[in-house]
């Protein structure tokens, strides 16, 4: 987690991008979205099994494209997507609702998130999409983060 976090922090540092939108932590069991514009509110940022929002919506909302306008100039929106996430994004360049080089995405090698917030995470409670999912990897991302993982196998009764 504190590669992401520093990696955000970096970001707007540096000011390679306007804003992080990502996940906080709610409850153990349970994320929200989060847009950061301030480094230091970087440390709120996760990513795990809990992340269900898909995010890439953000980014045609008017109010964060706001963000990206300066004064002087046009900046990026930083965005954490699971591997899924980034098919909703490259649909959205596709469709020319955002252009690919306004966002920078940090994504992650995904093994599954859970069908319902307070739910452990385990084979019994993978959401649908994960049970046959093949996209573990991201297809398109800037940044890489998370090691490869098998997703959870649902527990088969033995009579």
């Amino acid at each position: 987690m504190d590669e992401l976090r520093n990696y955000a922090r970096e970001l707007l540092e540096r000011e390679e991008v306007a804003a992080v939108i990502g996940y906080q932590q709610v409850t153990e069991k349970r994320t929200k979205p989060i847009v950061i514009t301030d480094p230091a509110e970087t440390s709120r940022l996760v990513f795990n099994e809990y992340c269900l929002n898909n995010l890439a919506v953000y980014l045609t909302k008017a109010r964060i494209r706001s963000l990206m306008r300066t004064k002087d100039k046009t900046m990026k929106l930083a965005i954490t997507a699971k591997p899924c996430d980034v098919h909703s994004i490259v649909a959205l360049i596709q469709e020319n609702q955002i252009h690919r080089n306004d966002v920078h995405i940090i994504s992650f090698n995904c093994h599954g998130v859970v069908k319902d917030f307070g739910c452990d995470f385990n084979g019994d409670n993978l959401a649908a999409k994960c049970i046959k999912c093949e996209t573990h990897k991201p297809l398109y991302f800037d940044k890489i983060f998370g090691e490869e993982k098998q997703t959870p196998k649902k527990q088969v009764m033995h009579h």
